[in-house]
């Protein structure tokens, strides 16, 4: 069910973000970010990153209700400190997730586009 609500808001965020230009924004940040080298990886990686910034700031609010929710009615026993770092290792797995299935969907748009596919 939570993560049901989770896809829910993810996918509303990517709609904004599209609806409002801001997706374009973002896309000229990471240009801009990756620098002169423009590296085209480099800024695939860092839009991934802001989109998972951007998702992660929204949610923590609701994630941190939840963490207060499961000590008000003793379902668990862990300390604030150690819910962040578990905060901060599962964004990382996945950013380094969403960034390897991100370059590879654009490897393949790339490659069909290419062969005329």
């Amino acid at each position: 069910m939570v993560g049901h609500r989770r896809f829910r808001a993810g996918f509303g965020l990517l709609v904004v973000l599209l609806a409002t230009g801001w997706t374009g924004t973002l896309r000229d940040l990471a240009e801009r970010g990756a620098g002169a080298s423009q590296n085209y990886s480099f800024a695939v990686f860092l839009y991934v990153l802001m989109l998972m910034l951007i998702s992660k700031v929204l949610g923590t609010p609701l994630e941190y209700y939840g963490f207060r929710l499961e000590h008000r009615y003793n379902l668990s026993n862990q300390k604030l400190r150690s819910w962040l770092w578990d905060e901060c290792k599962s964004f990382l797995i996945g950013l380094v997730m969403a960034a390897i299935v991100v370059e590879l969907l654009y490897m393949l748009m790339r490659q069909s586009r290419s062969t005329g596919g």
